[in-house]
């Protein structure tokens, strides 16, 4: 078998920009390349890019307006717009050139925003999703991905139903509704062996959202302060107690009540009880990787969380406090 020694991996993107877009034939592509025309041409048939016919030469007019209304107010692709005007893609991308409208980089049609706009407006039910990925949360260093895990069920409906995905049921696979999310399920290898949900997917501009705030990838030893608006402080608070947090009491009966935050970050840990402290005036403190809320003020972090009855947040978690309260009190 005769190997092939002129075989060369060149993107898509790449081949769309230099064919379509700057118009390019197929030699001095392959020139660039130093590789034959015909590898230039193998390549354009795997990606099922249409060659130039004689219609890429019959000049068709497209005004400046009309491009700039259909290619950037209503987000066409060039293939789109040549469809309506009836000519090759490599018509649209030379009238581009020649109205000098900038070309989107490749791949931006494949961006798709998931979350809509409106449902990334601070609000009580957003600042509580922050709360969420700060703590449970991933955002992934090489893509627009955002992942959150959780055990439990609850949190789950509550975040997607913050950010309007219109999940219908979990399966094993996905929501019901196929436009929305992926919910992954696997089984801890750990005992109690609890299922664990994993929501999955890419949005750029949900993304770009949470970075402004202050989110990174590999947050867990190197988050910091966020921008979080004071009066939605306690909202993003209950999300991240839900995520990283636990209720629990020592002491004779254990009447002693004790409200822990855990994180691997000192400065994040130092940045909660900082803003705690500011907000609602309770002391606490840290020791290692857990921020201590201990008597009265767990109790008062209580009373500053769950600040009114509906309210998005884990009911196991709060039952467990109002749970404390009611005991030291007997």
């Amino acid at each position: 078998m005769k190997k092939r020694t002129d075989y060369i991996e060149i993107s898509k993107t790449i081949l769309e920009e230099l064919y379509y877009g700057q118009g390019l034939k197929q030699r001095e592509i392959a020139l660039q390349f130093g590789v034959s025309s015909k590898t230039i041409g193998n390549r354009m048939a795997e990606y099922g890019m249409d060659t130039r016919g004689h219609q890429d030469y019959v000049y068709i007019d497209i005004p400046k307006s009309e491009l700039e209304r259909l290619y950037i107010f209503e987000n066409r692709t060039a293939p789109e717009i040549a469809a309506v005007y009836g000519c090759a893609t490599s018509v649209v991308y030379k009238r581009l050139n020649e109205h000098d409208i900038s070309i989107k980089p490749g791949g931006w049609d494949k961006l798709k925003q998931i979350v809509p706009n409106e449902r990334l407006a601070w609000s009580p039910a957003f600042a509580y999703i922050v709360g969420l990925i700060a703590s449970d949360g991933n955002l992934q260093s090489n893509s627009n991905e955002v992942r959150l895990a959780s055990t439990d069920r609850e949190i789950v409906e509550y975040y997607c139903r913050g950010l309007g995905l219109r999940p219908h049921d979990i399966s094993a696979t996905a929501w019901g509704d196929p436009n929305a999310v992926e919910v992954h399920m696997r089984l801890e290898n750990r005992p109690p062996y609890k299922i664990q949900y994993h929501i999955i997917f890419s949005d750029h501009i949900y993304r770009a959202r949470l970075e402004a705030i202050g989110l990174t990838p590999n947050k867990s030893n190197t988050l910091g302060p966020l921008q979080i608006p004071d009066e939605y402080f306690r909202d993003f608070l209950r999300g991240e107690f839900d995520g990283d947090g636990c209720w629990s009491a020592y002491g004779p009966k254990r009447k002693y009540l004790l409200g822990i935050f855990t994180s691997g970050s000192r400065i994040y840990l130092e940045w909660l009880h900082a803003t705690i402290q500011s907000l609602a005036g309770l002391k606490a403190r840290i020791n290692g990787i857990n921020l201590r809320f201990e008597g009265n003020q767990a109790e008062q972090l209580g009373d500053f969380m769950y600040y009114t009855p509906q309210l998005p947040c884990l009911s196991r978690k709060r039952m467990k406090w109002e749970g404390l309260i009611m005991s030291r009190q007997e």
